[in-house]
């Protein structure tokens, strides 16, 4: 299973707030992708899922929040009536490419249930502070953070006792 999510931080020092889109392997804790942009949107989790599969394979599910880019705010409305009915309603963009890729999107009822990923925001936004100074970012538009690759599982990957991946390939 993979936690997703967004955050908001002003990761440049800059007063201004980029959203850093992430996946994470709920089982060993693995970052399987990241990508910053000006806000929270389907963009920003369909490069991170692009890089998830490309790198990893196909998640069997995701655990995310209940943002309307994964769910539809009718979801939690449909009566079961309606249900009976054989009365549905529609995937978002991101839902749907889920859902044609065979990956079960899972909505999180809180914070708190997506701990891994929650846990992995802090971790990124007190690293963003060292990669600031160690690579001079200044902005998101200043040239090295899209030349510079830094992979956070070299530097603060813990080691799992089994290596059994549930990624489709």
């Amino acid at each position: 299973m993979i936690q997703m999510d967004a955050t908001p931080f002003e990761w440049f020092g800059d007063d201004q707030k980029y959203s850093l889109h992430g996946a994470i392997d709920d089982a060993t804790g693995k970052v399987t992708g990241l990508y910053m942009c000006k806000n929270e949107c389907l963009q920003g989790y369909l490069e991170t899922t692009r890089q998830m599969i490309l790198n990893h394979g196909m998640p069997t599910s995701i655990y995310a929040d209940r943002h309307t880019i994964f769910r539809s705010p009718k979801a939690d409305k449909i009566s079961v009536e309606d249900q009976l009915k054989d009365k549905v309603v529609n995937d978002t963009q991101f839902g749907r490419a889920m859902s044609e890729l065979g990956v079960t999107i899972i909505p999180a009822r809180s914070p708190q249930a997506k701990g891994r990923i929650e846990q992995d925001k802090g971790h990124n936004q007190y690293r963003s502070l060292i990669y600031r100074s160690i690579f001079h970012f200044q902005s998101f538009d200043y040239p090295y953070p899209s030349v510079i690759k830094v992979d956070p599982n070299d530097f603060f990957l813990l080691q799992t006792l089994s290596h059994q991946t549930y990624f489709h390939y």
